[in-house]
């Protein structure tokens, strides 16, 4: 069996963490703005979840940054709560552009090269594999939240 090729590789990866966040604004979509505020007792309100993706792909950006050793970009200050999907959406495409940027012109050496990110060794393929997983992660969390909580 052929191992697929670098180019292959990385424009599998930006499909996957494309259609990953199509899915989560699908499901954002669905959620009610009545609901954002709402959380199973001893869990996250879907607006922090939210919160958490945002800052968490804002921060796979730095990463993909510090892995290709460029400097990372400074990430915007988000509200102090997302008030409806439109909102997150918006915040969403701006932290997918810093992904985007980040990858501009990553070449196959840095694409592959494990380097020690806190206590892991990380790589742009990983990173990217990981921001995918924690999209759908996340729909998930949101999907089950809506349906624990339903609407105020």
């Amino acid at each position: 069996m052929a191992t697929a090729s670098f180019e292959d590789q990385l424009q599998g990866l930006r499909e996957e963490i494309e259609e990953a966040r199509r899915d989560l604004v699908r499901v954002i979509e669905g959620v009610p703005a009545d609901a954002f505020g709402l959380a199973p007792r001893g869990e996250w309100s879907i607006e922090r979840i939210l919160r958490h993706v945002v800052q968490s792909e804002q921060l796979y950006a730095s990463v993909i940054s510090m892995l290709r050793r460029k400097s990372a970009e400074m990430a915007p200050k988000l509200p102090d709560g997302f008030e409806s999907g439109a909102e997150v959406v918006r915040a969403l495409a701006e932290s997918r552009r810093m992904i985007v940027a980040a990858l501009d012109g990553v070449t196959e050496d840095e694409f592959y090269e494990m380097r020690q990110v806190g206590l892991n060794d990380e790589s742009v393929k990983s990173t990217l594999e990981n921001l995918a997983m924690h999209d759908h992660e996340h729909a998930s969390q949101i999907e089950k939240t809506v349906a624990e909580v339903g609407s105020a």
